[in-house]
């Protein structure tokens, strides 16, 4: 009986499919496996060759017997051998291999989603589809932003995997190579006015991970809307550029103001004053500058406006268009070809929304934004791609950031048009992602959802603080926010198979903007700067215009960069490289010692060496201090674009009132996934080694995070 026994148990145990495991990494489930295997085929054998085993016992018995110390020693040694094999091979595969290999891997990203308020409204029951990704074993954590944590810094760092000194974006604005004028970090020109796409270069000098010898070019990845990522290459894994994909006037995004009243014009806008004959308006849109060699001049798109006063609505004639636009509404997209020359014209796109037809017409028209159908710059690699997005979903916006937030703060679109702006612009992106989650089984496919930053940047003063600066209270507007991205999250874990990992992240998180701080004042102040001028509420002295270089030692230009007037580096630098060193030190110091006196607040939490933070081979780009702000406190708008104000403080009044322009400890972003990742000191330089290490991709040396899938030791 003992014999059939053992044999059939052995045999079947043997054959059966052994049951995986995981256990936190460094336990001991393989080595349970696989000793289990070990006795189980012993125990087989005994039952097979039961009989000549008893046999030789028998025989042997006496002699054996007498050896017994010796046999204990031996089987002892064994069995500590083999145990102690097989929990070293353990610790080594936990470190070695990653919890799993996945045939494709999805990353969301939310721009600017905060984890505070994410806990508040996951803790409300407010968000099912977070919900569900914790309730599927998921997890969300903080994790450590970049310094600055600036949306061009952060999603740089995120697609390269390498510090700003090796992608080179240090700042939303930098200084222009060679001069002291403020630059775009995210729109380069190779310079000239001409509408080409040779116009524009590439930003990052290193590539995205989708761009590696490792990806399948062409049909590895699909990554939408992905923040500097204009201009596009030609060739490659297809990708739809996102922030810095500019109008046809080569700016981030310009609107036009059409209006009959005598109004002034607001900050940035194009005001056209338009001129009014009966229930007849007629007015030019400006269109792009083209050079003509002696003079720039600007192409116009010519519009008539056929009022309807009794039915509060306008008829817009343009550019062979007849659109009908009720009062507080939107139009459809417009369509137009703008004649350049002789041989040229330019497509363009743009929504027009109708505010008021009396006393005044009161009429909005977006950005000329390039046809996705045929544009005049390339948005996309392979440059048919956005046109073949177009023709299977509708048109859709094209400019970098199309949410007007300033269109918004200048009155020019309420809230409620705004918000209808943006649920058009994320309803887009959604369809992209259904789209591209069908037709990509395997590799990549990312979006980037813009919209919690732009929200939250303009209505911010919603949320109910504390005495830190810390949201305990969730205003309405960007908890609906919210919870239009968790629709989508919850949507795409119904989609996922086991074959596909989801990872869901934000860049950074938010905070208040209260004070705005003018550091070229306060160097001005302090004997650092000197100008030609006092400035004046007209002069304030924006692009440098009042300094004085022969007698400046220190500029501040950017969001968070200061910078030596060095000589040899700047244009009129001053300031020796013996001099350098001390005089930083000296800065630094008298910086961290600045006090708000009239809030009782230090409004700099660390001052930071960019030789000490970055590396790479575009560190010379970067500004010689990185400014970490306390939560409340930002660099002014004078300051980024080398202005001065007059006042060290001022309080900000604008309705763009909530930023991350201070110190990364105090915005975290998120991370979130539906596979197990070692998060803990996680930082945005892990994301691209652990994308890798999910699709199962050999690591690059470049790679300056972890892979996050791989268990720590």
């Amino acid at each position: 009986m003992l014999r059939c026994t053992c044999s059939l148990v052995g045999t079947v145990l043997l054959l059966a499919t052994p049951a995986s495991a995981y256990i936190d990494p460094g336990t001991s489930a393989p080595l349970f496996t696989s000793l289990g295997a070990f006795l189980l085929a012993g125990l087989a054998t005994l039952g097979l060759f039961y009989r000549k085993v008893r046999h030789w016992l028998v025989l042997l018995w006496p002699s054996l017997r007498r050896l017994w110390p010796l046999w204990l020693v031996l089987l002892g040694a064994a069995l500590g051998g083999s145990i102690t094999y097989y929990f070293l091979r353990d610790k080594e595969s936990a470190v070695t291999q990653p919890v799993h290999r996945y045939q494709r891997v999805v990353l969301l990203g939310l721009d600017g989603l905060d984890p505070t308020i994410l806990q508040l409204l996951l803790d409300q029951g407010r968000l099912p589809g977070f919900a569900k990704l914790l309730r599927r074993g998921g997890a969300i954590h903080p994790w450590t932003s970049t310094t600055p944590p600036q949306s061009p810094v952060v999603w740089s760092t995120l697609a390269t995997g390498v510090n700003p000194g090796g992608h080179g974006v240090f700042d939303f604005i930098e200084r222009a190579p060679g001069t002291y004028l403020p630059h775009l970090s995210i729109l380069r020109e190779t310079g000239g006015i001409h509408l080409t796409g040779e116009r524009f270069q590439r930003v990052w000098a290193v590539p995205a991970f989708w761009e590696l010898p490792v990806f399948p070019q062409g049909d590895g990845a699909t990554v939408l809307r992905w923040p500097v990522t204009f201009p596009p290459p030609e060739r490659g894994n297809h990708l739809l550029a996102g922030m810095g994909v500019p109008d046809v006037h080569g700016m981030l995004g310009k609107y036009t103001y059409v209006t009959t009243s005598e109004e002034p014009s607001k900050e940035t806008e194009q005001l056209v004053r338009a001129t009014r004959e009966g229930d007849v308006v007629t007015a030019s849109i400006p269109g792009p500058k083209i050079d003509l060699g002696f003079k720039l001049s600007t192409r116009e798109l010519p519009l008539t406006v056929d009022l309807d006063v009794a039915g509060s609505a306008a008829t817009l004639h343009l550019a062979g268009n007849n659109v009908r636009v009720a009062v507080g509404a939107w139009s459809g997209w417009i369509r137009a070809s703008i004649k350049l020359d002789l041989l040229r014209s330019v497509k363009v796109v743009f929504k027009a929304y109708l505010a008021a037809v009396t006393p005044h017409l009161q009429l909005y028209i977006g950005p000329l934004e390039h046809d996705p159908l045929d544009p005049a710059v390339r948005l996309s690699t392979p440059p048919e791609y956005s046109a073949a997005l177009a023709k299977e979903l509708g048109l859709y916006h094209t400019l970098g950031m199309p949410e007007d937030t300033k269109a918004f703060e200048n009155d020019r679109l309420p809230a409620k048009a705004f918000l209808a702006q943006a649920e058009e612009i994320i309803a887009e992106r959604e369809r992209m992602l259904w789209k591209t989650l069908d037709e990509r089984p395997s590799g990549v496919a990312a979006v980037v959802f813009d919209l919690p930053d732009r929200i939250q940047h303009v209505f911010w003063r919603e949320n109910r603080l504390d005495d830190e600066g810390i949201v305990v209270g969730v205003g309405e507007t960007i908890a609906h926010c919210y919870q239009r991205l968790d629709q989508i999250l919850d949507e795409l874990l119904d989609r996922l198979g086991p074959d596909t990992a989801l990872v869901v992240l934000s860049d950074h998180g938010f905070t208040s903007f209260s004070i705005g701080v003018d550091l070229n004042t306060w160097l001005v102040g302090e004997g650092y700067q000197t100008l030609v001028a006092r400035p004046t509420p007209g002069k304030q002295g924006e692009l440098f215009s009042l300094v004085d270089w022969s007698k400046t030692r220190v500029f501040a230009l950017g969001f968070t960069g200061v910078y030596l007037n060095l000589r040899g580096r700047e244009p009129k630098g001053i300031v020796t490289a013996a001099e350098a060193q001390p005089l930083l030190a000296e800065v630094e110091r008298r910086l961290l010692g600045l006090e708000d006196i009239e809030h009782s607040r230090k409004p700099l939490y660390r001052v930071h060496r960019a030789a000490a933070i970055y590396k790479g081979n575009r560190l010379e780009r970067a500004p010689d201090l990185v400014l970490g702000f306390h939560r409340g406190y930002r660099m002014s708008w004078q300051t980024a674009i080398g202005g001065v104000h007059g006042e060290v403080f001022s309080p900000n009044l604008k309705k763009w009132c909530g930023d991350h322009l201070v110190d990364p400890a105090f915005v975290p972003g998120i991370l979130a996934s539906t596979v197990p990742l070692s998060a803990e000191g996680a930082s945005v330089l892990d994301l691209a080694p652990t994308v890798l290490g999910l699709l199962g991709l050999p690591p690059q040396a470049s790679h300056e995070g972890r892979d996050l899938s791989r268990p720590e030791p």
